[in-house]
């Protein structure tokens, strides 16, 4: 239960903070409870630990639960991020520890649940009698845990604000988990079976379930949500047989169990041990001794010697320490692909969608000095020999001629932009649709709901001509646009409003549009109708993305195998 520290004038709520305490099962936790109307407000609860420090001996170790305290914990602020590497020109690097395992917590006020629950109890033949009871309890809210990404080796919880979600009557928790090496090293045995940081995510899980209720949370409902790796990982949860029964609904962004870049399978080149040796050896740390020895090494050494050593092989912008398949713990224990065909995840509500142009992303942050034809079939070329058992000259030839001399693009720009078309798709709308129809298809399955992300907007600050890509739904997600903060415009906030309405509803009543809804209408995803939702400044349910594009490359799976 509740109870207010400080009691202010009414008049001062809007501007001062009081502080709020909650009882856990763990102990007493003190948050923040900050005004957001006249008669509404939000209790939040930051960097509460979720698990135990995983330091010293608990370095690579499955995460363990965390322990009670005693008096009164403050959570007034938010924990440090998980290890992650730091450029050394970085003018406001974010604070770091190894102690990370927290959470953090948007809840509506007490105050205001109470309200909502005399409103949805009165009718018209008696609501001032049902006025007249005070002590009505609160009822409990849905809960939406969102899981951040970064490429497996950057961001917090903290970097995302869950007070406007909240509003909409739900418990927003944001999370850190471990990262890069810390989080993900295998050696592909029981020396370090890997998926730590999947393991903190799953603790974050049973830490909600075991005590969300005394934030007005529902245990018995809570969305999982994340974000490009973050969504990677809560689409493994969806099919892990260690997480089944703590979540029912789940919303993936822009990342899925069966992208290429979702995990490193034993069979992977690098594969999970190679890429375990060579950081090891940049560390410093004996390499053919054995896995136990390896792993002893790395449990001792600096954790910045550990980063700067995995930063020297980089999978591309993300960590070369990611998600794994292992039966040491199981998290993963079959390639995603199988557990989803076996039927893995299919009694979970899900959303899976992506950005219009997703790989235009790097173009946002490196100087853009042209692109030539020789650079377009390189890059056809590389992804060829990625995506492709075999056929290496045939896929080529086919994938430029569908993506690149068909399109006839006549800059530099457009050149990229039709090319990093191609990434996408092999990246991400392949997989997503792939997974939706494989899922819906199976007897029983609960609804799939299918979404392309295609506004653009100006306050977001990408080169106009790069168009909607990776990242650029979050704001809108998070309600960026009623923060204050830029110059967002009324189409900004139309759109902001209307995610958010969509997400919240998915979370409340496992239908993004239920009965009433005003908007379109969006209807779950089949293998016949294969509906899905353009999100833009005017929403429309369209059907078949990419059709021809997608039949494609199912052909060349098909014909050339893939891995």
């Amino acid at each position: 239960m509740l109870r207010v520290l400080t009691v202010l004038p009414a008049f001062l709520l809007a501007v001062l903070a009081e502080d709020v305490v909650v009882t856990t099962t763990l102990g007493q936790l003190r948050g923040s409870r900050v005004s957001t109307g006249p008669s509404t407000y939000l209790d939040t609860f930051f960097g509460v630990p979720y698990a135990k420090p995983p330091v010293g001996a608990l370095r690579l170790m499955p995460t363990q639960p965390a322990q009670p305290w005693q008096g009164v914990l403050d959570a007034t602020r938010y924990g440090p991020a998980c290890p992650q590497f730091t450029p050394p020109f970085d003018p406001n690097p974010t604070p770091t520890s190894e102690d990370c395992l927290s959470l953090n917590i948007f809840t509506p006020g007490l105050q205001d649940l109470v309200s909502r629950t005399r409103s949805a109890h009165s009718h018209p033949s008696g609501p001032q009698r049902r006025l007249k009871h005070q002590a009505d309890p609160p009822r409990l809210l849905p809960v939406m845990m969102f899981v951040h990404g970064g490429g497996f080796r950057s961001g917090s919880g903290s970097g995302f604000n869950g007070t406007e979600l909240a509003k909409r009557g739900v418990v927003v928790v944001t999370i850190n988990y471990r990262l890069d090496i810390l989080g993900f090293l295998s050696t592909m045995d029981d020396s370090s079976p890997g998926n730590y940081g999947l393991l903190d995510m799953i603790q974050a899980l049973k830490w909600i379930k075991a005590n969300i209720a005394s934030f007005h949370g529902n245990p018995n409902e809570i969305t999982v949500f994340g974000e490009s790796a973050g969504s990677l990982s809560i689409s493994h949860l969806r099919i892990s047989p260690l997480a089944k029964g703590l979540f029912n609904k789940v919303i993936m962004e822009s990342g899925f169990a069966t992208c290429q870049w979702a995990i490193k399978p034993p069979s992977y080149t690098p594969s999970p041990l190679t890429s375990a040796k060579l950081v090891a050896a940049k560390a410093g740390c004996p390499v053919d001794s054995g896995t136990a020895a390896l792993v002893a090494c790395i449990k001792s050494k600096p954790v910045d010697v550990l980063l700067t050593a995995s930063a020297a092989y980089l999978d591309g912008p993300a960590s070369s320490f990611i998600p794994t398949v292992e039966t040491g713990f199981g998290v993963i224990p079959k390639n995603p692909a199988e557990l989803i065909l076996e039927g893995a995840g299919s009694d979970i509500l899900s959303i899976r969608g992506s950005n219009k142009d997703e790989d235009t992303i790097e173009a946002s942050f490196l100087p853009f000095s042209g692109y030539t034809l020789s650079d377009a079939q390189a890059d056809v070329r590389t992804y060829a020999t990625t995506y492709f058992r075999q056929g290496l000259d045939n896929v080529t030839a086919i994938l430029l001629n569908e993506y690149v001399t068909q399109v006839n693009p006549t800059t530099p720009q457009q050149l990229y932009v039709a090319v990093s078309q191609m990434k996408t798709d092999l990246r991400f709308n392949y997989p997503k649709l792939n997974e939706s129809q494989v899922t819906a298809n199976r007897r029983g399955s609960a609804p799939q709901f299918v979404y392309q992300f295609t506004y653009q907007s100006p306050s977001l600050g990408f080169p106009s001509w790069i168009g909607v890509p990776h990242t650029a739904e979050l704001p809108f997600v998070f309600g960026e646009p009623f923060n204050g903060r830029k110059n967002w415009t009324d189409a900004d906030k139309r759109v902001s409003a209307n995610v958010m309405d969509l997400w919240t509803n998915f979370a409340k009543f496992g239908d993004p549009t239920p009965p009433g809804y005003s908007g379109v209408r969006w209807s779950p995803y089949n293998s016949q109708t294969q509906l899905y939702l353009t999100i833009d400044d005017r929403p429309s349910l369209n059907s078949h993305l990419f059709q021809k594009r997608m039949d494609l490359i199912k052909s060349l799976y098909d014909q050339f195998g893939h891995y």
